[in-house]
């Protein structure tokens, strides 16, 4: 497929008007960002298609007599693809199915981050969270929520009753109100699992997180899955 670029419509100077539209905290980037995928599209390159709605571009060059395709998705500055087609059809089916699919892609994204900016948690004073965490072995610790505020709880360290399977391994389960420590953490609950809107987490420090460790009703009474443990002593 071979022409000249400048028999092609293009809309490089439309995207350049756009950017100046931005914020000027936003616009060096954007023109940076525009700048890098010009020039990784060869010399003389322009913009043929621009898809805003998943930030995606199509460049095109002319190089060696034929015309160079290379398209840009999001905030990348690598190419999604550099092609050469030997038809406008060619050129049209494949630029509908690459848009097709960053669109999907795009849809999902927003979809996920409005989810996540919607999800509300559900924690309650009196639930128990888990943390393991260890190197070459697993400490198990479990905090009981005292307070919560908001987006944030209060926990407190509570005790376990722990059994022994081998010298140094053995399961634990926690023992509700028996407090440890006077120590109280006031921490934001996380969504853990997107798919499931009662799964939630607490980021207590660099190593360690706590999840929520959901009981069973026996009788009333709530009764806690055992935990598995290892030491190196």
């Amino acid at each position: 497929m071979t022409a000249s670029v400048s028999t092609i419509s293009t809309c490089t100077a439309e995207l350049k008007a756009f950017i100046q539209t931005l914020p000027a905290a936003k616009q060096e980037s954007a023109q940076q960002l525009l700048n890098e995928r010009l020039a990784k599209s060869g010399p003389g390159s322009e913009v043929l298609r621009w898809y805003p709605e998943f930030n995606g571009i199509v460049c095109i060059c002319l190089l060696g007599g034929r015309m160079l395709f290379t398209a840009f998705s999001g905030r990348k500055a690598k190419s999604d693809f550099t092609y050469t087609f030997s038809s406008v059809e060619q050129v049209e089916g494949h630029l509908s199915r690459w848009a097709k699919f960053n669109r999907s892609v795009a849809s999902a994204k927003a979809l996920e981050q409005a989810r996540r900016k919607s999800w509300q948690h559900c924690v309650q004073v009196g639930d128990v969270f888990v943390s393991q965490w260890g190197y070459e072995q697993t400490n198990v610790d479990y905090y009981q929520v005292t307070a919560v505020k908001g987006k944030n709880v209060d926990l407190r360290k509570i005790d376990k009753q722990v059994s022994y399977a081998g010298v140094n391994h053995g399961a634990c389960v926690p023992l509700p109100d028996s407090f440890i420590s006077d120590q109280v953490f006031t921490k934001k609950v996380s969504q853990f699992n997107t798919l499931d809107p009662t799964s939630c987490a607490i980021k207590l420090n660099s190593y360690e997180c706590a999840y929520f460790k959901k009981p069973k009703l026996v009788d009333g009474h709530k009764v806690y899955s055992s935990d598995m443990w290892t030491s190196t002593y």
